[in-house]
Parts: structure tokens; sequence; C-alpha cells
């Protein structure tokens, strides 16, 4: 049996231990038995990431990647391996600050030019999340024309290309990227977002009812707001709100922005803030007033604090009953 095989059988039953320092100490045995072997480094760093975030002890496997990317340094496969686990726990994690570090030091590694496929989309998305549309494009183009690599990971570049080429505005390179993925796989949830987001901005930032790219960028993201991945639906929520907050549609735009009340991040902090001027819109001040209450709570340090508390302060005071 080849040790590759072996491994997921091993594997498996490492698993079925009860403590998760055991399951690691056994994991790490494993790797040092069978070293030589790529798809065994990856599987079993894989391994150990997984055992600790479902320990909820993130910041131990980060720990123990770091030891094995420095223990086994002069094995490209198990250094390149340990790198790349830590940059997607990052990216799972949503600490894009490390994520970013960590994809510079695979940037640098001395096998920048032959990293593998799953490095190069980690990398890319790192890039996406800190804005570096650019240079993720590069490094999506570079995977993309690599003829030898899975299919896919294809179509995972594929479509990493794509959101950069929005992010830049390039939205023709944007569809041509996309292209290949909804070929083979039209239902797929990221492809039919980065559609809408084409759409949308072939529409050049009109009111809705000026272009009909954003209505069928805005029926795209309606469609997605019931898809079961929170990312999926929270930004459909955010980029159709919008949207309609544009458009002065604000009981639409309220309906929408309340579906991120529970959410994190960039999106929730803005759609959160603008849920309160759409209800001052619809001249429901107590709504507006709970809803910047509920913002003020929520993000302590979000972008719109001092808006929320000006236009908190010059709403109507509460009716009276007597």
């Amino acid at each position: 049996m080849r040790p590759a095989i072996g491994a997921q059988q091993r594997i498996a039953k490492i698993l079925e231990k009860k403590s998760p320092d055991e399951a690691i100490k056994d994991s790490e045995e494993f790797l040092a038995k069978f070293k030589n072997e790529p798809l065994v480094a990856r599987a079993v760093c894989d391994q150990i990431k997984d055992i600790y975030r479902s320990a909820k002890r993130v910041a131990d496997a980060y720990t123990k990647l770091d030891k094995i990317s420095e223990q086994y340094r002069g094995t490209a496969h198990i250094r390149l391996a340990a790198y790349t686990t830590s940059l997607q726990l990052a990216l799972a994690e949503k600490d894009y600050l490390r994520a970013n570090t960590t994809a510079q030091t695979l940037l640098h590694d001395p096998e920048k030019d032959r990293l593998p496929g799953v490095s190069y989309i980690a990398i890319g998305t790192a890039l996406l999340k800190t804005e570096r549309c650019q240079e993720a494009r590069n490094i999506f183009e570079k995977l993309v024309s690599q003829t030898n690599e899975d299919i896919r990971v294809i179509l995972f570049a594929q479509l990493g290309l794509a959101q950069a080429c929005v992010g830049l505005k390039d939205f023709d390179a944007a569809q041509k990227a996309l292209a290949q993925v909804t070929a083979a796989d039209p239902s797929n949830q990221d492809a039919i977002l980065i559609q809408a987001r084409i759409f949308e901005g072939k529409g050049d930032g009109k009111p809705l009812e000026d272009k009909e790219t954003n209505w069928r960028a805005f029926d795209s993201y309606k469609k997605l707001l019931s898809s079961k991945r929170s990312d999926i639906a929270t930004e459909a929520a955010y980029r159709a709100g919008k949207m309609a907050y544009t458009a002065k549609l604000y009981g639409e735009a309220a309906a929408l922005f309340t579906r991120l009340v529970f959410a994190s991040g960039p999106m929730a902090d803005e759609g959160m803030y603008l849920l309160g001027r759409c209800q001052e819109e619809l001249k429901n001040y107590e709504a507006a007033r709970r809803s910047y209450q509920m913002y003020l709570a929520r993000f302590p340090n979000g972008k719109f604090v001092k808006e929320a508390q000006e236009r908190m302060k010059a709403l109507p005071a509460p009716a009276t009953t007597h």
C-alpha cells in the first residue's frame, strides 16, 4: 500500500482518540515516519489544524504549525504544507493580518515559483481579503496558466481571478474568467455572486431603473439570500440592500439590512448603520433610535460610530404619554 493511501486510514484512527494532545502527538509521529510523502505532509498538517480548531485552541494550532515549518525547514513540501495550512486557518478565522503575513512568507520562500496549487489559492484569497486585487490577479493568472494542475484547483483559480478583476473594475475579464466555472457548475454560488457583481459593475452605479444590468444584479443577489452559506447570504443582503437604498426603496433596503443584525465584519458594520438611516427616511424614528443603539453596542469601534451618535441625537424626542 502506498504511504499516501495508508495515511488517510491511519489519520482516521488518530481521530478516534479522545485527547487532542494524543492525536497531535500521533500525527507528528506519523509525519516523521512518512516525511518524504508530500500528500502525507498536507494531510497531517490539515488534521493538526482541524484537531486544534475543534478543541477551540486556534493559538496552539498556529504554534504547532510554526514548529513544524521550523523543524522541517530543509524539507520543502513539509515546510510549504505547514505555511499553507497556517494561512488557510488564518483565513477561516478571518485573521487577515496574520493571513497576509503568512502569504508574504510563502511569496518569499525559495520555492515561491513552484508552490502547490492550494498554496497559490490561499495566497490569492489573502490578497483579495486585503483588497490587493492586482497582486491577487497576478497570482491567479499564473495558476490558471499551469496546464498540469488539477481541474478543481484551476476552477478555484478562475473564481479568484474573476473576483480580482471585479475589484479592478475589469468586468469583461471577470466575465471571461467566470465562464469556465459556470460551464462546469452552473449552480456554484460563488460564481452566481460574482456574476451579480459583474452585472452591478456594468450598471455604473446608476439607479436601478436606469440600467437593466442593475435589475439583473439585484435579482441575483436576492436569490442568494436563502443560501446555506452565511458568507454568501450576508454579502448578497448587503449588496442588494445598498442597491435598494441608493434607489430610495427604503422599506426593501431596511428588510435586507435587518438580515445583517447578527453578522460581523465591514458589510454588517455599514449595513446596520444604514438600517437606521432607512428607518429615518421611513419616519420610523423609534426604530431608527433602536437601530443606532444596537449599532453602537455591536460596533463600538465601527466606521460609522460618529455618524450614528450624531443622527441619534438629532432624532425627534420620544413621544410622551399622559
